[in-house]
């Protein structure tokens, strides 16, 4: 196992998110994009924290369930506030000892009893990195659609992708 795996990936999803903050006009946090289905760049931002705070709070109790989330509206109006939980969250990964087991509560189906997989802290933060990146990638359809302003080509991209793109 990677001992040297530190919360990175959030370190880089906190740039990227510092970068289009910087850049968001007035009220745009929370505007209601109809490229977005009518969500918001807030409540995307929301659900990429929701699975940090996720993390963290499983690495406590041995017990991780992305679906018990509580979709807090404050993150979803406040960038500051949004921004200030995740680097609590940053600070709180750098914490833990990445190869803890725990155990993952996963559900297929909607009326589906959640079933219980072994996984380990680094795997996690793994996961929600790579949920991060796909949410970013909305953020930035959202972000341009409704600003004049564009963000950096890498914003939301796989780093697997940018490797890909590098080698053409």
């Amino acid at each position: 196992m990677n001992n040297e795996f530190h919360p990175i990936g959030l370190s880089a999803i906190l740039g990227q998110l510092k970068t289009m903050i910087s850049g968001l006009k007035p009220g745009m946090y929370n505007q209601a994009l109809e490229v977005l289905n009518g969500a918001t760049i807030g409540k995307h931002i929301r659900h990429i924290h929701d699975f940090y705070k996720a993390v963290v709070e499983g690495a406590a109790d041995g017990i991780i369930d992305y679906n018990r989330r509580d979709r807090d509206e404050a993150i979803e109006n406040s960038p500051d506030l949004a921004l200030r939980q995740f680097e609590l969250w940053h600070a709180k990964l750098e914490a833990l000892n990445k190869e803890n087991e725990v155990l993952v509560s996963a559900s297929i189906g909607y009326e589906d009893k959640p079933t219980m997989i072994k996984s380990s802290i680094e795997r996690e933060m793994m996961y929600a990195y790579d949920h991060a990146i796909h949410h970013l990638a909305l953020i930035k359809i959202g972000f341009e659609s409704a600003h004049d302003q564009r963000l950096p080509a890498d914003f939301g991209v796989a780093p697997s992708t940018l490797h890909h793109h590098k080698k053409k």
